[in-house]
């Protein structure tokens, strides 16, 4: 077998032993002090997913805001990629989100962490309402 016959059946081989790359090598944890730097804060339930769009759209029911103003009912882009977890769809959510240039709402979300969702109910959310409360 010719060298370059090797060399093409050994780069094959190997292409089917690589795994796809990952934009993030490490993910980082939602850090919830950035919710000082929220446009708005509220605690609501998330509807109407518009999964198949790119960026993902969603609509947010609010219960009650926590910083900002904001609509009863809006709604929000999410990042390219970005993936709500299924437990936020189910019960309330607390979403800390900033204002676009053309003036709609986005989630807040570092490139390699989770976006800016918590369950309403538990303990980040309680972390983040006492960071609010410092931040009057």
């Amino acid at each position: 077998m010719p060298r370059y016959q090797l060399a093409a059946a050994l780069a094959l081989a190997a292409i089917g032993f690589v795994t796809p790359a990952r934009a993030c090598a490490v993910h980082e944890p939602l850090n919830l002090a950035d919710a000082r730097n929220a446009d708005v804060v509220v605690i609501g339930r998330i509807s109407a997913q518009r999964v198949w769009r790119t960026p993902p759209v969603f609509t947010v029911s609010v219960d009650q805001v926590l910083a900002g103003r904001v609509a009863r009912s809006f709604r929000i882009d999410m990042e390219p990629g970005a993936v709500v977890p299924q437990a936020m769809l189910r019960g309330p959510a607390l979403i800390a989100l900033r204002r676009s240039p053309a003036g709609g709402l986005a989630v807040m979300q570092h490139i390699c962490s989770d976006p800016f969702i918590v369950d309403a109910r538990g303990d980040q959310a309680r972390r983040v309402r006492a960071i609010l409360a410092r931040r009057r």
